[in-house]
């Protein structure tokens, strides 16, 4: 689920476990441009801070990853990626 919260000017994405149906805590951030970026930091210990970013690209095409911070602390380690792209518009008799 996605929620604006406009008094602190960022969206907040919540997940929902199948395994254990309660939604966790949300990712924050928010959209500059073509990109937008959403972090978990507050996680159990041996959890590294997760992110999920939004890139919409030049043929309208839009990628979403899910990623984790690598060891060394600057980096994000993928662990999903998906490509979203329009459907062909049908014309209906």
């Amino acid at each position: 689920m996605r929620v604006y919260y406009p008094e602190a000017r960022e969206w907040r994405i919540f997940w929902m476990d199948t395994l254990d149906p309660k939604f966790g805590l949300p990712f924050s951030g928010g959209f500059s441009g073509d990109v937008g970026e959403f972090q978990l930091t507050d996680r159990p210990d041996g959890i590294p801070p997760s992110r999920i970013r939004f890139e919409r690209r030049p043929d309208g095409s839009v990628n979403w990853q899910l990623a984790l911070r690598a060891p060394d602390g600057e980096s994000w380690r993928p662990l999903w990626l998906i490509d979203f792209r329009r459907a062909m518009q049908r014309q209906w008799r």
